[in-house]
């Protein structure tokens, strides 16, 4: 596998991994989609962008109520990568996402800890 390839796939791993809502497993299926996504010429703000829109989404919905399993694999992320290139985020809005996640993250994680105690 070229440099290139390895490079690419590494990038979307760190992302998917560090997102904070990913079951954290990047398999075989996982290495494969991004190698997919790689093929296709698909450029990695795009794929990361997605991945941060999908976070936000994934753990507002847990913050509200809804299933709290986590993110298993990237097929989650493919149909918000075709929006995110059907309509480009506007500039500054990763930044914002990334914010988001943080807030979103600490307040699941104060609500997970409450729970614990009762």
């Amino acid at each position: 596998e070229s440099p290139e390839i390895e490079a690419y796939v590494e990038s979307v791993r760190e992302c998917f991994v560090g997102l904070g809502c990913t079951s954290s497993k990047f398999g075989a299926a996982e290495i494969e989609t991004a190698r997919q996504l790689q093929r296709r010429a698909i450029p990695l703000g795009t794929i990361h962008d997605a991945m941060l829109l999908g976070a936000c989404r994934k753990l507002d919905s847990w913050l509200n109520g809804g299933p709290s399993e986590p993110i298993r694999s990237m097929a989650y992320f493919e149909p918000l990568i075709a929006e995110i290139q059907a309509k480009p985020l506007p500039a500054g809005y990763s930044a914002y996402l990334v914010k988001k996640i943080q807030q979103f993250s600490k307040s699941w994680q104060e609500s997970a800890a409450g729970n614990k105690q009762l």
